[in-house]
């Protein structure tokens, strides 16, 4: 069997959903997690970033465009200039943040069908 014709890694799915799951919950949840993990609010992005470009052939092209809808927002807000878009607090009260979480949770619905 070639590697184009090798049926996907059942954990590429599964660690997308994980990620997405991650990014819809709500601020306080989010914060938790980064808490109990020891990370910063970058790491729930950088879990995306990090599993999309393998899993986005998994996904409807709908789903797709919500996930790099994120992708982009999160592409946005980084940079030196932007580091405050990373703290709690604009992960409780952010615009971007907020935005993420809608579109993580739209991205959740299309996932589950």
């Amino acid at each position: 069997m070639t590697e184009s014709a090798r049926a996907p890694d059942p954990r590429l799915r599964r660690r997308l959903v994980e990620a997405i799951t991650e990014l819809a919950a709500d601020a306080d949840d989010q914060i938790a997690w980064m808490a109990a993990m020891k990370v910063d609010a970058d790491e729930l992005a950088l879990q995306l970033a990090d599993i999309w470009p393998a899993a986005r052939p998994l996904v409807d092209p709908e789903v797709a465009a919500v996930i790099d809808a994120i992708h982009g927002l999160f592409g946005s807000m980084s940079g030196p200039t932007n580091s405050v878009l990373w703290d709690d607090n604009a992960v409780r009260s952010g615009e971007g943040w907020a935005r993420a979480r809608t579109l993580a949770r739209a991205a959740l619905v299309g996932l589950s069908t």
